[in-house]
């Protein structure tokens, strides 16, 4: 199974496998999230595994304090199957004196969140 390349998820973030070790399956790349508060137009450093048509990795989004981690599979209809988990030190809420979006230390049931993301080939 190739995953080398640029991949686009549902919602349009960028997931680019730049190099995978042949003797380890070690993965690296960037990643551009199309979603929440990093930078869109910032690529963040990937790192993880591939064995077979199974991936993992992981994104740490330096600046805003949350990591990312990715697990899935290259399925037969050529797309990559994922689930994910996010885990953040802070999150945002308004601030009900000025209805502005501010940063807050996360209360644990805050700081984790999950979901699933399909990522189709691009190039």
């Amino acid at each position: 199974m190739n995953f080398l390349g640029i991949w686009e998820n549902q919602h349009g973030s960028i997931l680019n496998i730049s190099h995978i070790d042949p003797l380890n399956g070690l993965i690296e790349g960037q990643y551009k999230t199309a979603v929440g508060k990093p930078d869109a137009s910032q690529a963040y450093e990937l790192k993880g595994y591939v064995r077979e048509n199974l991936i993992g990795f992981t994104v740490s989004y330096g600046e805003i304090d949350c990591i990312c981690c990715w697990v899935g599979r290259l399925e037969l209809d050529n797309k990559i199957h994922t689930l994910w988990q996010y885990v953040s030190s802070k999150t945002i809420r308004k601030n009900p004196d000025n209805n502005l979006a501010e940063e807050y230390p996360s209360d644990l049931w805050q700081a984790f969140h999950v979901q699933a993301d399909i990522f189709t080939r691009k190039a």
